[in-house]
């Protein structure tokens, strides 16, 4: 696979991969999901107040086609340092060994007070 290959240009990269995307795949690409991470992959949702009530599919489904982003997935609560980059690396090697094209995800965390 080319996007792999750290020597292959940027562009070829991109373009390699693009073209092995399905639609599913590259509609996850632009998707988040906010989960709380767990070093020993038990991911869990969040219970959201203003959140939707209704069931939604399990985590390992909604993630087979990958995900773009991961939303605050150390937020929210304390966490140590290494337990968060365990929960978090756990959750990016499911992502990059099993999902088809292993993608791993942004993290992104908010820094609000400092």
């Amino acid at each position: 696979m080319l996007y792999k290959n750290p020597n292959a240009s940027i562009a070829e990269r991109v373009n390699d991969l693009l073209s092995q995307m399905n639609l599913s795949e590259k509609l996850a690409q632009l998707g988040a999901q906010w989960l709380i991470l767990d070093e020993n992959g038990d991911h869990r949702d969040r219970d959201l107040e203003m959140g939707s009530h209704e069931t939604k599919k399990p985590i390992q489904e909604r993630l087979k086609h990958g995900v773009g982003q991961i939303t605050r997935p150390l937020g929210t609560r304390s966490v140590s340092p290494e337990e968060g980059v365990k929960a978090l690396n756990s959750l990016q090697h499911y992502l990059v060994n099993h999902t088809r094209l292993g993608i791993p995800a942004l993290s992104h965390e908010e820094c609000l007070v400092g």
